[in-house]
């Protein structure tokens, strides 16, 4: 059995479910590759309580930053600083530094062995360091969803028309609303409620508008012309209601990604959050 990768080095192994899971040399959870005995490719699953070895793969999950345009990178486990359980910075390890910081109600920080933004959806949010406008972006994010209402995922706090959300229009829904009467709304039900999933929203220079939900295409459409601003996550204007879940990652490019860019940033994200 050949194990698919390069740099063999020892890290620390995990096992998940019944697929077992290295720890690379950046850090990340990848599920370990070989090709069986029919020459396929397949994963290594667990067959006995014993661990696998710790010699491992260092190949690393594919980096967000290697893609043109990223304006806003945070990731759970990195740059969290908190006071007393709350966040009072979440660093930006784009370029640009673009720290989101809470304030006196900021989300609590989840203390486990993943260290990730719980939201309570009364009053938690983030602010950016420095608002965003944009007219062509991929935005990605890793969440879980626990309300069926007002998943907003980001927002502009003075305008209640401008905000990406979960679960605006109908539960389970992507809702994308540039302006006032700029509304798109995936259907009902394409994000699991009370799962880890990757919500990915994508607009390009023709205008076209994307919604992928686990790295698949749910819906299509043509958009306004119009900037998605943005200087807050969680949280649709002035509202008291807020995202209510997870956070574990944060992906914001001023680009639209395609192709085996879009595939291989989301490869990642799925990877390092143990999406299947």
């Amino acid at each position: 059995m050949k194990i698919i990768g390069e740099n063999i080095n020892e890290h620390p192994v995990k096992e998940l479910g019944n697929i077992i899971y290295y720890t690379n040399s950046a850090g990340d959870l990848m599920p370990v590759v070989a090709t069986n005995n029919n020459g396929r490719q397949d994963y290594i699953r667990l067959t006995s309580t014993k661990r696998l070895g710790a010699k491992t793969s260092a190949r690393s999950t594919p980096n967000p930053q290697n893609k043109t345009g990223l304006q806003l990178w945070v990731k759970k486990n990195t740059n969290i600083t908190n006071t007393t359980g709350r966040f009072t910075t979440w660093g930006d390890i784009s370029t640009n530094a673009n720290d989101l910081t809470g304030d006196g109600a900021s989300p609590y920080v989840m203390l486990s062995s993943d260290y990730y933004a719980l939201m309570d959806g009364v009053s938690a949010k983030f602010t950016l360091g420095t608002a965003l406008s944009l007219s062509q972006f991929t935005i990605s994010f890793v969440i879980k969803d626990q309300r069926g209402k007002l998943g907003v995922l980001t927002g502009k706090s003075s305008d209640a028309n401008a905000f990406i959300s979960t679960s605006y229009a109908s539960g389970g829904s992507v809702t994308l609303s540039l302006a006032s009467g700029e509304v798109y709304s995936t259907a009902a039900g394409v994000v699991p409620h009370n799962e880890d999933v990757l919500v990915t929203v994508i607009k390009d220079s023709s205008n076209t508008l994307f919604v992928r939900v686990n790295a698949t295409q749910v819906y299509t459409t043509t958009a306004a012309s119009t900037a998605l601003q943005i200087d807050q996550i969680g949280k649709l204007g002035s509202s008291t209601d807020t995202f209510m879940g997870n956070i574990y990652e944060i992906c914001i490019y001023n680009t639209a990604l395609t192709g085996d860019d879009l595939s291989t940033v989301e490869l990642g994200l799925k990877a390092r959050n143990r999406i299947a």
